[in-house]
């Protein structure tokens, strides 16, 4: 998964908490102005999508990559409060700049 750090947030235990933001039907239904879907066609249109954590193999960030995905490798990149804060239960950590 590909995510900025600042939209981690280690206090959200999973992903049933996560408000999903709709963006307007209008963005998937018309192109330039102009209808592409016939008239009132109801359009879903999330800005982004919850990804299971079974499906989560790593995270890479602009700070680097966690791998596993622990709270532990999070933090080493800068994630949620305390980032340096806590034993590192990192087997991978890349991290990328200064």
């Amino acid at each position: 998964m590909v995510a900025p750090v600042s939209t981690i947030d280690l206090a959200t235990p999973d992903g049933s908490a996560i408000q999903v933001e709709r963006r307007p039907a209008e963005e998937i239904t018309r192109l330039a102005g102009v209808q592409l879907a016939p008239a009132d066609t109801p359009g879903y249109n999330p800005a982004f999508d919850v990804t299971p954590p079974a499906l989560i193999t790593a995270i890479v960030t602009e700070q680097g990559v966690a791998q596993p995905v622990t709270t532990g490798t999070l933090r080493v990149l800068g994630a949620g409060p305390g980032c340096a804060d806590g034993p590192l239960t990192a087997a991978y950590v890349e991290r990328w700049g200064s």
